[in-house]
């Protein structure tokens, strides 16, 4: 049994909720052959629940990913748009099965973009992965700037932090 529920808050933001979802008649992903083991493999997202907004999520350097949560128990999502502000969040609790140290594994992605002017825009990126004491977190800002309507400046800045058995480390991206 699994439940499905969609509010719209105003004519631009939704708010879905899902509990114990069904992704069984979803088209099967295509086979991948691995060359490079140090890379992931991309698959793109076909489940119903993650699929509407999924655009909202888009960063330059695609820090959000939803297929790493892969057999949630629940989960809830705020997409559309406030004003000049695109908000986007997925939060999810994930298959404890699937987590080495057997704890639930809560997954929070948010995506904020605001509107400059006619096509420019900021940004901020977060997302967090919890196991039990292990955690991932990646903060991100971003911008993207027209000008005079043919040339553009790109910049993102991430920064990433992550606990696991093997220690604490940290990490960043600079994209100008």
């Amino acid at each position: 049994l699994g439940v499905n529920v969609r509010w719209g808050i105003t004519q631009n933001l939704s708010l879905t909720g899902t509990v114990n979802p069904d992704f069984s008649t979803v088209e099967a992903d295509v086979g991948q052959v691995t060359v490079n083991e140090r890379f992931a493999l991309f698959f793109p997202e076909k489940r119903p629940f993650f699929l509407e907004g999924l655009e909202q999520f888009d960063t330059p350097n695609a820090l959000i990913y939803t297929r790493r949560i892969s057999s949630p128990f629940g989960g809830v999502k705020l997409t559309g748009k406030v004003g000049g502000t695109a908000v986007a969040y997925i939060g999810a609790v994930d298959d404890n099965a699937l987590s080495p140290s057997g704890d639930p594994v809560i997954v929070n992605l948010m995506r904020l973009r605001r509107d400059l002017g006619a096509s420019s825009t900021v940004g901020l990126a977060y997302t967090d992965r919890v196991e039990g004491g292990d955690y991932n977190r990646v903060l991100g800002a971003d911008a993207r700037v027209i000008w005079k309507k043919i040339w553009f400046s790109d910049a993102q800045i991430v920064g990433s932090w992550t606990r696991d058995a093997s220690g604490v480390r940290a990490g960043e991206l600079w994209d100008v």
